[in-house]
Formats: C-alpha cells, sequence, structure tokens
C-alpha cells in the first residue's frame, strides 16, 4: 500500500478546526497511525494549534536552518523522497500585520506552523525545492529555497551562514542551499547570491571569499559588509538601496556594469532600463522600521500608500478620486489595527473611508457633502 503523505499545514489547520474534508480526516489519521512519532507529532501540533489561537501574536525569532536540521534528524533522512512534502522552514510573522479583529483561518494554520517550530522543530513559510543553474558561472545544478511572506505578514529568517533577513509582506526570496557552506568546493558554492522579489532587510555576515549578492530584475546589491534594505515590487520597474551601515555596490543586471558604490545613509534608486539616482543622508527609519514590526511613511505620496497598506494588511486599498494621489502622509504604525490607521489617515489627509469588506476607498473629505 502506497504510503501516504504527510499532510499540510493548511490541511493540518483544518482539520483541528474541524474543517477538513472526511478523505482530508482519513489521509491524516492514516498518516499519523504509521508510526508512534507521526502520532506523538501530530498531537504537539495539535496543542500548539489550540495555544496558537490564544496568543497569535507572540512568535520568537526561530533559526531557520537549526530548526530544520532538528526535524530533519528527527524524523529520519530516509523519509525524504522526489515525491515527499517540500521541506518545512520556520519564519517568525510579525505581530501586527493582519486584521486582528477577524484572522482568516489562513492566518491560524500560519501562525500555528511557525509556532509548532518551538516544539517540534519544524515550522513553515512556503517553500519550494528546486534544482537550477548556479547565478555563478557555473553549469552545476544548485538547489534552493524559496521564503515567502504573502500579504499580511512579515518573515525573520536566519540564513545558514548567520545572515539576518526581514522579509516585508508580499515578500519572496530564494536562496542557495549551500550558502553557509564553510568550505565551498566549486565556483558556485564561492558566491552567497540571494534572488528578491518585494522588500527585505539584510544583516550580512560579512566575507571577503564568499561575496553576498542580492539579485532583483533591476540590478544587483553587493555586501561589502554591511546591512542594508532591497526594495523591489514588480510596480516599481525597477529597485531601491538604503545603506544603513557599511558599503554597498550597485550594478545593473543587464549587462552587470557597476553604477554606484553606497555608504551609510544612501539610498539609490535604479530603474529596469538603468537609470540611477542616488540620495545621500536620508532618514534610516523607514528602512529600519521593518526590523521592528513598523510600518513608516515619511512624506509618502498617497497613490503609494494604499499599495503598502494593502500589502501591510492584507486588504484591498484604493484611491477613489486620482486628486488625493499626490497627497503626502507623515506616519508611523505599529500595534495599530487597519480600522485605527485608516482613521488616523482619514483626519491627517482630510479624507473620507469607506469599507466594504476587504475593501477600502478613500475619496477627499469634501466629494462626499453632495451626495
Amino acid at each position: 500500500m502506497k504510503e501516504s503523505r504527510q499532510p499540510s499545514w493548511e490541511t493540518l489547520a483544518a482539520f483541528f478546526a474541524s474543517e477538513a474534508s472526511p478523505d482530508e480526516v482519513t489521509a491524516i489519521e492514516e498518516w499519523a497511525g504509521a508510526s508512534d512519532e507521526r502520532a506523538r507529532w501530530l498531537e504537539q501540533v495539535r496543542r500548539t494549534w489550540i495555544e496558537s489561537r490564544t496568543q497569535p501574536h507572540s512568535c520568537p525569532v526561530i533559526d531557520t536552518e537549526a530548526g530544520w536540521a532538528r526535524m530533519h534528524a528527527r524524523l529520519g533522512a530516509q523519509h525524504e523522497t522526489a515525491e515527499a512534502t517540500p521541506r518545512l522552514v520556520p519564519v517568525e510573522y510579525g505581530r501586527t500585520l493582519r486584521n486582528m479583529h477577524k484572522p482568516s483561518t489562513r492566518y491560524w494554520w500560519q501562525v500555528a506552523a511557525a509556532a509548532a517550530l518551538l516544539v517540534v522543530g519544524s515550522g513553515v513559510v512556503v517553500w519550494k525545492q528546486k534544482r537550477t543553474t548556479s547565478t555563478a558561472q557555473s553549469s552545476a545544478p544548485v538547489a534552493m529555497r524559496e521564503y515567502v511572506a504573502a500579504r499580511g505578514q512579515r518573515a525573520s529568517i536566519r540564513l545558514a551562514d548567520g545572515t539576518r533577513v526581514v522579509l516585508a509582506p508580499d515578500s519572496k526570496l530564494r536562496v542557495p542551499e549551500n550558502i553557509g557552506s564553510a568550505t565551498p568546493t566549486d565556483q558556485a558554492s564561492s558566491v552567497r547570491e540571494v534572488s528578491l522579489q518585494g522588500t527585505a532587510y539584510f544583516s550580512v555576515v560579512h566575507d571577503e571569499a564568499r561575496p553576498f549578492i542580492v539579485r532583483t530584475a533591476a540590478g544587483l546589491a553587493h555586501d561589502l559588509g554591511t546591512e542594508f534594505q532591497v526594495r523591489a515590487y514588480q510596480e516599481m520597474h525597477g529597485m531601491e538601496v538604503t545603506v544603513v551601515s557599511g558599503l554597498v555596490s550597485l550594478t545593473r543586471a543587464a549587462n552587470n556594469t557597476s553604477l554606484a558604490r553606497l555608504s551609510k545613509g544612501d539610498r539609490a534608486t535604479l530603474s529596469n532600463s538603468g537609470e540611477i539616482k542616488v540620495t545621500h543622508s536620508v532618514d534610516l527609519s523607514a528602512a529600519t522600521a521593518l526590523t521592528e514590526g513598523k510600518l513608516v511613511f515619511d512624506g509618502t505620496p498617497l497613490r503609494e500608500v494604499v499599495i503598502a497598506l494593502s500589502r501591510w494588511y492584507d486588504l484591498d486599498v484604493r484611491l477613489g478620486d486620482n486628486s488625493i494621489a499626490t497627497r503626502h502622509l507623515a506616519l508611523t504604525l505599529e500595534d495599530e489595527p487597519p480600522e485605527v490607521v485608516l482613521n488616523m489617515i482619514a483626519l491627517s489627509l482630510d479624507l473620507r473611508v469607506e469599507r466594504n469588506d476587504q475593501t477600502v476607498r478613500l475619496y477627499p473629505r469634501s466629494s462626499g457633502q453632495n451626495r
């Protein structure tokens, strides 16, 4: 008889919440009944699930590589096959990023999965293992890990080389599995190159022999011993790098042309077409805020504010009138639920808020007087 697969975290969440289908219930029971180890594991995760629902915003920072190693050792490498469930990568989920008054089932399974690392040695973000050609000049295939912070989430990750990464909502980071190799045996493993879509804050462990590079569609940020933030959402049509400490070298992705050398307080914006602008002595609070679970607007145009709010709170925030797109907002957010935030913004910019479930529209206050 073919052995059943380990159930996904989302299926487990439905199981614990009595929302799983009969087939899903049967599959989980058969999987857990195959060994005492699995049965104990399922019970531990069930208890963690219950605890996470009563304390959903208290996840500590988790060592991703050590957590997986512990779980892998416990279950045994013999359980891992080409058809196995993708590896689980633990992360820390942010405290204040989701609509807290009415968390979704998806949110609960993600919180429970992350919290489960404390009990059984593994948590979850979204993970896919792929074999791909190295980004260095080598034809050797390199296994990649993919970390994902969905809308309404923030993920804190420690890579195997010691580098700390905080992923902003709606962001994806692809990392070579051999990034922590202390004795690189080929050219591919001598370069620590990660790929980013979205926003991430990097605290890099510097290594002269193995450069750390963040690749986006627009360009590459080369670490020279530093902490820095990279923003590269699709609608930006480029990337932005803010250096908090140390040095970063910025090159264009299309032709590897060196464009700028950035130091503390420098912010560079690079378009996909290669146009670059560097600003010196910028306020670094907006860049470092991500590591503290804060969202900072420092004179940000409202057209950009609504995009950030949509990601941060997993809402669909829109401008109901384009005439307010250029109004600027200066505001720091931390633990405030979305209703409070929307009211604060409305008062600050003289706006009117209309909300229908997850869709929010902002209008100039005067536009509603004649309705």
